[in-house]
């Protein structure tokens, strides 16, 4: 029994030994994939707090679950004899059921069963069994897979103790991750960017930076990788007060402050150059840090610092170093400049903070030659013997201008124009070259120069550019354009002499020989003209010749233009076409105008030559001025160079004396018949003034001064009333007459405004009368549409007709029913706009119809069809004809008192056209007399006349649409005419105004080939325009609006500069 007993108690010891191995494996794996799980979230960074709490409750809730179990199972073993028996007997079936009898008779002595019986079989089982049979009831095959996990789980954690963090893994409510950051708590300045380090154990997971600015929102960078457990993270641009820390999975560190602070600045504000005493430069102070100065120059530099200094010095690339004076937040140190490139300042402040130096530029001016240039007149000019030249010029100098001087390099030799007492670095001046200071006559040819002296090194010196000075005599000139004159006017006489020639011809009808002749003429008129538009040029500048003898030839030669370009060509065209009547008006016009052009021409001329001689009897008293003046000067301080000067007056003044008795001895042929009649003229005696002038001369020589001056007084009497004489008969004979003319002219203007009125008043009226008449026409109209209406309607209804029979027919064609599709459309559309009481298509559209209708017609081939169609296509041809031939009867129009009406419009316009006749025969007179008033202007009212002649007709006749035209080109006409008059009126007061010379002979020309252009002044009587004078065309208008906006050349900003600074000064 006891063995029996022994071995239920070894297997219930196995047994339960089994259950708890079994679950403390499961319970490791358990705890073992929980670290597994953890690791790989730490890795993958899904980690959190509440991840690992939640791996932590399963597998602690697995993990008890296994250890009540194990309990629970082991308790159960206690009483679980029969269920062990059975078992062994599984185990050891030799058995069979003895051993679990044996245990049930041992527990149950009931009296049923024999107790000796029980005991005796007990006995015997018990005999039969061995106490290792308790070895065979456990099987390891049933732990054997919970092992291997185990066992592989096990040697992992072993292999990789290291990486797993047991603490965090197990225990969810404290974190072993340790995050050091480096930098930490740290001071920076505005701007900066520093670097943050963290290390950690966790290799597999990246840290994140989290930073932010004070009172600003925090920003997250992940950070970089640099070695194993280690990261950098960067936070730039600080402008403010920030913290940050790192954050690795569900851990941080601590929190870190970054305190911005301000750092050491040094910054140069001012710096003061003291110049050397040789050089032209003023003393300056400027608020720039790089120094620009020349050797020698004392430079202080002043700069302001943040922070208390403790020391500073001022270094230079030239290895200097300058203690720097220190007060209150100022250091200030100086240095002479030699050939230092570049200095800096280092400084340290109190509170050990140090600053980064910056270097600063160090330039040397180098003394360059001074510059000099002339600005007016920056070319070669031609002047008179007389002239003088007055030249702007500016000059510039670093270190400052000594002295200015003129180089005459054709003559060879130098005057000093200016020079410095205190050195000056930039000036604008001006200098007159008086001409006959240099000995020069005309055609000589000088050249000159500007030099400017450094006043720092006088060996350094600038030229300007070399220009030239050629001398020139007004006189010589004037006659050369005089003679130019004459030959113009021999070249108008002889193309005057060809144009007669082709009219003869032409009268002959020998058209060929009148067409190469007219042609001939046309040429000889275009070389003409290009000939005397240079004549023309030279006028321009000539101070012999007056503004209104120039304006008169150039009106002279655009009227010879229009000749040669429009009528000459007429002619020859008409010639061409053997068009005698035309070619012949042509011809007479031309021959008319060429006459007109030669007596302006002559009579020019002769105003030119009566000029010439007040030219020069202002000359000479100009010289007998000038020789009472030097005169008076000898008196007070005798000087030989006075005396030569004197004599060189007295034989000029004779050799004028001459010219004018030549001049005088002319007068009759040469000048107008007013001027050579005037009393005064005649009166003129030289004899007296030659007398008066022998005399002085004699006087001088013989050393009388006070003699001379007396007789320089009477001389100069002479001169002064021979001037007022020639002045005022010039005045009687020329201006007096541009006087009248220009009179004239304004009441010829004055007339044709009426005209032009009157005219308009007639257009007008005639326009109402045209209105009730095109009121009369219409409502004419209307009632002939509305008769029309009813026709179309009936042509229609002929159509359809037909129509009708083809669609009953059997034997008609598609082709013949598809032709009435057009027409018919067609003949609705007509009929539509009768209603509508319109014609804006029907004309065209009835024509169509009638074609289309044509075609049917012939195609047909029914009968009965084919009248209706021709019934509509007669209808139709009758509304045609009837719209065409509209156009009522004048007596159905107009009535009796419409009739009179027109006549009366007639009679107005004959008498406006009789007032353009006489105004006609006045501006012909005119233009006769002078070329201000142009061909153009007395042409139109010519035109003018003749349209108004025409419109007289048409009125007479009721015409009234052909009148209004002729009405409104006789006005186009008159307008244009005006316009024409009122240039020339314009014009000719000017002349009237202008007593004055086109130059003086002290006038500065260019020289070379261009056309001309003059600098300097002129003197003169002109004319003051008024805004209303003149208007330039938008064109000039704009580029001058556009040039003002753009800035002055950038070698003009001193002399503008140094102009208004003269002006407030």
């Amino acid at each position: 029994m006891d063995t029996i007993k022994n071995l239920i108690s070894n297997t219930k010891k196995r047994i339960g030994f089994f259950y708890i191995a079994e679950h403390l494996l499961k319970i490791s794996i358990i705890i073992f994939l929980s670290v597994f799980v953890n690791y790989f979230a730490d890795v993958f960074g899904v980690s959190t707090y509440f991840f690992r709490l939640s791996i932590w409750i399963i597998a602690a809730g697995f993990s008890i679950y296994l250890l009540i179990e194990t309990i629970l199972k082991t308790n159960r073993l206690k009483n679980a004899d029969e269920r062990i028996a059975v078992l062994l007997q599984k185990k050891n079936p030799a058995l069979k059921d003895d051993l679990i009898n044996a245990v049930q008779l041992k527990g149950d002595r009931g009296m049923e069963t024999s107790q000796e019986l029980a005991e005796k079989f007990i006995k015997q089982t018990s005999e039969k069994i061995s106490p290792d049979l308790s070895k065979t009831i456990l099987c390891l095959n049933s732990v054997k897979t919970v092992f291997i996990i185990f066992f592989v789980l096990f040697v992992n954690v072993a292999l990789f103790y290291d990486s797993f963090q047991f603490n965090r893994y197990l225990l969810p409510f404290k974190s072993d991750i340790k995050i050091s950051v480096v930098p930490g708590d740290l001071f920076v300045t505005a701007g900066s960017t520093i670097n943050v380090y963290a290390t950690t154990k966790t290799t597999k997971s990246t840290p994140y930076l989290l930073f932010r600015e004070k009172n600003g929102d925090w920003h997250k960078n992940k950070m970089k990788k640099i070695s194993d457990g280690k990261y950098a993270g960067i936070i730039e641009k600080i402008t403010d007060d920030s913290e940050y820390y790192v954050e690795l999975l569900d851990s941080r560190s601590q929190k870190y402050k970054i305190k911005i602070v301000a750092p050491l600045t040094i910054a140069v504000m001012q710096i003061e150059y003291f110049y050397p005493q040789n050089i032209g430069l003023q003393n300056k102070t400027v608020n720039e840090s790089d120094i620009e100065s020349p050797i020698g120059t004392t430079v202080k530099i002043s700069a302001r610092v943040n922070k208390k200094i403790k020391e500073a010095f001022l270094l230079t690339d030239t290895a200097e170093k300058i203690k720097m004076e220190i007060k209150k937040d100022i250091l200030t140190s100086a240095i002479v400049i030699e050939n230092q490139t570049a200095y800096w300042i280092e400084a340290e402040s109190v509170d050990g903070d140090s600053y980064q130096p910056i270097k600063h530029r160090i330039s040397i001016i180098k003394n360059n030659p001074p510059t000099i240039e002339i600005i007016s007149p920056a070319f070669d000019v031609m002047i008179s013997e007389n002239g003088v030249l007055k030249i702007v010029y500016s000059a510039e100098d670093d270190f400052g201008i000594k002295e200015i001087e003129i180089n005459y390099l054709t003559l060879r030799k130098k005057n000093l124009i200016k020079s410095f007492s205190k050195p000056e670095t930039k000036t604008i001046d001006d200098y007159e070259i008086a001409v006959s200071e240099l000995g020069l006559k005309p055609e000589d040819i000088v050249q000159y120069q500007l030099f400017a002296a450094d006043n720092n090194s006088p060996s350094l010196t600038g030229n300007s550019k070399i220009y030239t000075i050629e001398i020139l005599s007004f006189e010589m000139e004037h006659k050369i354009i005089e003679n130019a004159l004459s030959d113009f006017n021999n070249e108008l006489r002889e193309i005057l002499s060809r144009q007669l020639q082709s009219n003869t011809m032409l009268n002959k009808q020998d058209f060929g020989n009148a067409l190469h002749m007219q042609k001939n003429t046309k040429e000889l008129t275009s070389t003409g003209i290009d000939n005397f538009q240079k004549t023309l040029e030279k006028m321009k500048n000539d101070p012999l010749t007056t503004y209104q003898i120039y304006n008169e030839y150039k009106n002279l030669s655009e009227a010879l233009s229009v000749l040669e370009k429009q009528k000459m060509q007429d002619a020859i065209n008409s010639i061409s076409d053997k068009q005698y009547n035309q070619a012949k008006q042509k011809q007479e016009e031309i021959t008319d105008g060429l006459k007109r052009l030669s007596s302006i021409a002559e009579n020019i001329l002769k105003n030119q030559k009566m000029e010439d001689i007040v030219s020069t009897v202002r000359e000479m008293s100009e010289t007998s001025s000038n020789i009472e003046e030097n005169l008076n000067k000898m008196k007070s301080m005798p000087d030989a160079e006075k005396m030569k000067e004197l004599q060189k007056a007295m034989n000029k003044l004779s050799e004028l004396t001459g010219k004018l008795a030549e001049k005088i001895s002319q007068i009759p042929k040469e000048t107008p018949d007013e001027f050579a009649n005037n009393e005064n003229v005649k009166k003129i005696d030289l004899a007296e003034m030659r007398l008066t002038a022998d005399e002085m001369k004699w006087t001088l020589e013989a050393g009388n001064i006070d003699k001379a001056i007396e007789l320089a007084k009477k001389l100069s009497s002479q001169i002064s009333d021979m001037l007022n004489s020639v002045e005022n008969a010039a005045q009687s004979a020329s201006g007096g007459k541009n006087a009248e003319l220009e009179e004239r002219l304004n009441k010829s203007l004055s007339e044709l405004n009426e005209i032009i009125e009157s005219q308009k008043n007639i257009i007008s009226d005639t326009q109402k009368t045209d209105a009730k008449r095109l009121e009369k026409i219409l409502a004419l109209q209307k009632e002939l549409v509305k008769k029309l209406a009813e026709l179309q309607k009936q042509a229609i209804s002929e159509f359809q007709e037909s129509k009708m029979v083809i669609e009953k027919s059997t034997t008609s064609t598609v082709n013949i029913y598809n032709l009435y599709v057009s027409p018919e459309i067609k003949m609705n559309i007509v009929l539509q706009e009768f209603v509508a009481e319109k014609i804006d298509k029907s004309r065209q559209l009835l024509t169509e119809i009638i074609n289309e209708l044509d075609v049917i017609y012939k195609n047909i081939n029914i009968k009965k069809s084919a009248e209706y169609v021709l019934k509509s296509r007669t209808i139709e041809q009758e509304i045609f004809l009837q719209l065409t031939n509209f156009s009522p009867e004048k007596t159905v129009i107009f009535n009796k008192e419409d009739f009179e009406e027109h006549k009366k419009l007639s009679e107005s316009q004959k008498s406006n056209r009789q007032k353009t006749g006489a105004l006609k025969q006045k501006l012909s007179e005119l233009s006769d007399k002078t070329a201000s008033i142009p061909p153009d202007a007395v042409g139109n009212i010519s035109w003018s006349e003749k349209s108004m002649e025409a419109a007289s007709g048409e009125l007479s006749k009721s015409d009234i649409p052909s009148a209004i035209d002729s009405e409104k080109k006789a006005l186009d006409d008159l307008l244009d005419s005006k316009e024409a008059l009122e240039k020339a009126s314009s014009q000719m007061k000017q002349m009237s105004g202008t007593s004055g010379t086109m130059g003086t002979s002290g006038q500065i020309r260019m020289r070379g080939n261009g056309a001309g252009g003059y600098t300097g002044f002129r003197t003169g009587f002109v004319k003051i325009p008024s805004k209303d004078d003149y208007k330039p065309p938008k064109e000039f208008r704009e580029e001058i609006i556009k040039s003002l906006r753009q800035k002055y050349p950038q070698k003009y900003e001193t002399i503008i500069k140094d102009y208004f600074k003269r002006l407030i000064e």
